[in-house]
């Protein structure tokens, strides 16, 4: 296995917010990015399977409603965000090397995180079956976009 940098993105890029820069150890670039695309569902557009993909929170008042909208995630493999083999940065900082060290002197360009590699950065058992409860759609190869 080998690290991966891999960008996920939600709704938020079309205002023009950067992805998520994640950065994984699996066999392929196609695994890392499955494996990204769902992480990413997971804790930030599910909530940790709050959200339904409708924006709804379920057996909660229509108040609650999270997003208001279909859930829109999408891997961004792009000139100016490439997915690819590695790490994306030299940065020094442990916090790149050893996932449970705070950043302390990071001067990357950008935010980027370990994923999967400590218990707090793996999907929890069940995450996919309350995912696909809560109407999300888990194809075999994440959907993708290449221009940002």
């Amino acid at each position: 296995m080998q690290p991966y940098t891999i960008n996920v993105s939600g709704s938020e890029r079309h205002d023009g917010e950067k992805p998520y820069t994640y950065v994984l150890n699996t066999e392929s670039l196609p695994e890392a990015k499955a494996a990204a695309w769902l992480y990413h569902l997971w804790f930030a557009q599910s909530e940790q399977g709050l959200v339904a993909f409708d924006g709804t929170i379920p057996n909660q008042p229509n108040w609650w409603d999270a997003h208001a909208r279909n859930a829109d995630v999408v891997v961004i493999d792009c000139p100016e965000f490439p997915c690819h083999p590695g790490i994306p940065s030299q940065c020094t900082d442990r916090c790149h090397r050893d996932a449970i060290v705070e950043p302390t002197s990071c001067r990357c360009p950008f935010a980027w995180h370990w994923i999967y590699r400590t218990p707090q950065t793996c999907l929890p058992v069940g995450a996919i079956d309350r995912l696909k409860e809560l109407g999300y759609d888990l194809p075999t190869s994440p959907p993708e976009e290449t221009t940002w």
